[in-house]
């Protein structure tokens, strides 16, 4: 069923193959596949055989993350790092801390989501184009059409030493203790790709009814619409942090196998009905009581204590209630009994159990810190009068008059300026701004910026040559060490010539761009 339904959509919108397979560049040079989202590659890489794959990758940090990006630590890091907006919203933080956040909007389908944090999409490639069954048998064919093996040069694009989060006591990055932790081998004797159980997800709202008074289940997802973010109390990070957002892939693991052998389930504990009743939202229910895109592997969801949530979602979006709205249930220590009372042959205390999960509706107002500029780079004028200092979190060049060591101006530039260099009259500065994947031009005489010039992916280190050429280092993008140029004369950016490329490898000034 999946792979009919898939196909069909990729086909549609052009991402069918014909013709002799391409080399992987020559591939990647004429097509542009985009990202599908962990749940479309569980749907393969799930179940015993292929070792549980979409479960382990579920209980792992690189799901949580972007969920960890609500907490203090998380918002300390940013502070720590100049980062200005809240770290859910920061493309400096979204940028190890989801997948695909640089990607244009038609890169992504619909059944891509931000909030599954690091998917396998982030290591492997966006996966449009390799996910069908007939490609990801051959590792050949699937390398032609896009799927790529992670290299230790991939994981330290993210976990590259960053001072502000050491300062807070995290470990430096290390391959072979991480690789370890997310290892997911195919077990001996399984296989790489399975005939997904269909009934864990709802491909077709099935059997549309003219019933709009029986609510349906719409999924944690639907319910994140407007329960997240500062303004919710981050209540959808909170849940996907707990044991309840993971309750179907615990069944995968060595302590859930144990724990179903010893209630005298065998087999699979992801396809026992017993277990599957606690540890997923609506079980053996009909799929007409569920919305298009219903999810059980995202296990104990909202509406397992609130009950299905489509009238409720309805009312509260259409006249903004934002309390209990039609067939929202009100949850007691009465909700948690039939789950987890006895289970396992545990002691089970709903009051301590309700404190643990609590999701506050009150949002506490907190008195704004002080806001610091973070100076981080600087370039003296070319008359050398002036001292022109790049602030990260002000996100402005503070100018400085030399001689009486007092500030004359500050200037907006954008949002985490980085670097500033001088144009070879003096006449223009240029600063780059990570946050803007932009370089701002600045009319000294002026002090004003007369022109902002999209560059790179996170512009950092600038580099002015005689020539009047301008050396951008960009960050993040995939040829992250081959700056690009902007010509401030003509005012246009290229990638450098063969001729500039050995000319910067003759500049030792060069070094400090590869260094930034």
């Amino acid at each position: 069923m999946y792979r009919s339904i898939t196909m069909t959509v990729l086909f549609a919108v052009g991402f069918g193959l014909a013709g002799p397979a391409l080399s992987q560049d020559a591939y990647q040079a004429e097509n542009q596949p985009v990202y599908v989202g962990a749940r479309v590659c569980a749907r393969c890489h799930s179940g015993a055989a292929t070792g549980h794959q979409f479960s382990q990758w579920r209980a792992s940090k690189h799901a949580q993350a972007y969920a960890a990006l609500w907490s203090d630590e998380a918002k300390r890091i940013a502070e720590l790092s100049g980062v200005t907006e809240e770290p859910q919203k920061a493309s400096a933080c979204l940028g190890c801390h989801t997948t695909a956040w640089d990607a244009e909007p038609w890169q992504r389908l619909d059944t891509f989501l931000f909030e599954d944090g690091v998917q396998c999409e982030r290591c492997h490639g966006a996966g449009s184009d390799y996910i069908d069954a007939d490609i990801m048998v051959d590792p050949v064919e699937a390398a032609k059409h896009g799927l790529k093996k992670p290299s230790l040069r991939d994981c330290e694009m993210c976990h590259m030493p960053k001072g502000s989060h050491e300062l807070l006591g995290w470990p430096r990055f290390d391959l072979e203790t991480w690789k370890a932790r997310i290892s997911h081998s195919v077990p001996a004797g399984g296989q790489t790709l399975v005939t997904a159980r269909t009934d864990l997800r709802v491909e077709e709202s099935a059997q549309e009814t003219d019933d709009e008074t029986t609510p349906r289940y719409v999924g944690v997802m639907g319910c994140a619409a407007c329960h997240a973010g500062r303004e919710a109390g981050y209540q959808f990070s909170r849940w996907r942090l707990t044991r309840h957002a993971n309750a179907f892939g615990s069944l995968a693991t060595t302590a859930g196998y144990a724990i179903a052998r010893a209630e005298g389930v065998e087999g699979d504990p992801q396809e026992s009905e017993r277990c599957l009743r606690c540890h997923v939202t609506g079980n053996g229910l009909p799929e007409s009581r569920f919305v298009k895109g219903f999810d059980r592997t995202d296990g104990v969801q909202c509406e397992s204590c609130h009950g299905a949530g489509s009238l409720h979602a309805i009312e509260s979006t259409e006249t903004q209630r934002g309390v209990h709205g039609t067939g929202l249930i009100e949850v007691t220590e009465q909700t948690c009994i039939p789950c987890h009372d006895g289970a396992h042959g545990s002691a089970f205390d709903p009051v301590s159990a309700l404190a643990e999960i609590a999701h506050p509706t009150v949002i506490e107002t907190t008195q704004p810190a002080p806001r610091y500029k973070t100076p981080l780079n600087m370039a003296v004028s070319t008359d050398g009068r002036e001292l022109y200092v790049a602030c990260e979190a002000a996100g402005t060049v503070i100018v400085i008059d030399l001689a009486s060591r007092r500030v004359v101006a500050e200037i907006e530039v954008g949002g985490q300026a980085t670097d500033v260099a001088f144009g070879p009259d003096g006449r223009r500065a240029f600063v780059s701004s990570r946050l803007d994947d932009s370089v701002a031009i600045i009319d000294v005489r002026d002090r004003k910026v007369s022109r902002t010039v999209s560059v790179g992916d996170e512009p950092h280190g600038l580099l002015m040559d005689g020539r009047g050429t301008l050396y951008v280092l960009n960050t993040s993008s995939d040829t992250r060490l081959l700056p690009w140029i902007l010509d401030a004369a003509s005012r246009f950016q290229r990638k450098p010539t063969d001729e500039e490329m050995d000319r910067m490898a003759e500049d030792s000034r060069m070094s400090r761009l590869f260094v930034s």
